[in-house]
């Protein structure tokens, strides 16, 4: 198993030493930062695996650096979590918008920290010229999920059933689900279901599509159940991030 290395940006001294403590003890390698500016820096020359990022911190803060991260050719693709204790729902907005991959507030648990991280490694080994492996099965499950996700992402709306969606990549359902297992750490339907909430999130910034027809398109049984996991993504329904959002980018009129 590879030994990941995070990147940890916090200017508390007592929560870094948490950190410290738990992400060494889970056996990943710690790159520690107490600023932007100098994350940035480190994140660039050592290139880790996954940037835990907190939100408020001096000279660069945490969306400032995440702006930057995302901009620069050799960080670009590196995840970013930000584990803040900025929990309003602007601040957690902007973090999404800016091309953080999860928003985690303070405080948490040490459980759910590890496991979001451990998602997000995992998801960053979708890429099949990432995947280091000779063996033939692997590689041949590697392109089936390849296929099988590709499909979900054109049929959000009407996804085939696992039977089917196996079929259609030239395998069967239990080496699928096994393949969605290893490669994302989740099951096939969770992995589908996250993606219609992202793509729910784009349509509620980019359109005025009304709730139902958001829930319509993405194959929600009821707006009521898309309503549900959305808040349980984002910690909001979708009518306040989209209020959020408006609020956002509204201009600001000249007292003038």
């Amino acid at each position: 198993m590879p030994r990941y290395s995070i990147l940890i940006c916090d200017n508390s001294p007592s929560d870094l030493r948490v950190l410290i403590s738990m992400l060494k003890s889970a056996g990943y390698h710690l790159i520690v930062s107490s600023n932007g500016r100098d994350a940035f820096t480190r994140a660039t020359t050592l290139n880790p695996d996954l940037i835990l990022l907190d939100a408020h911190m001096p000279i660069i803060d945490g969306f400032a650096t995440c702006r930057l991260l995302k901009t620069h050719v050799d960080t670009q693709d590196i995840p970013v979590i930000f584990l803040t204790a900025a929990n309003e729902i602007e601040d957690r907005l902007e973090g999404l918008s800016i091309g953080a991959v999860d928003y985690i507030t303070k405080p948490t648990n040490e459980q759910e920290i590890l496991l979001r991280i451990g998602i997000h490694l995992r998801r960053q080994m979708t890429d099949v010229e990432a995947i280091e492996d000779s063996s033939a099965a692997i590689n041949r499950d590697t392109i089936s999920v390849e296929t099988a996700c590709q499909i979900l992402k054109n049929n959000l709306g009407q996804a085939p059933t696992l039977e089917e969606l196996a079929i259609l990549v030239g395998t069967h359902r239990h080496r699928l689900s096994d393949a969605f297992k290893s490669v994302f750490g989740t099951t096939v339907y969770a992995w589908l279901r996250e993606r219609r909430i992202m793509q729910a999130a784009q349509w509620l910034e980019t359109t005025e599509m009304s709730m139902q027809g958001i829930s319509d398109e993405l194959g929600f049984s009821t707006s009521g159940n898309f309503s549900t996991a959305f808040k349980k993504r984002f910690g909001v329904t979708p009518s306040d991030y989209r209020r959020a959002i408006v609020a956002r980018d509204r201009p600001i009129k000249s007292s003038r």
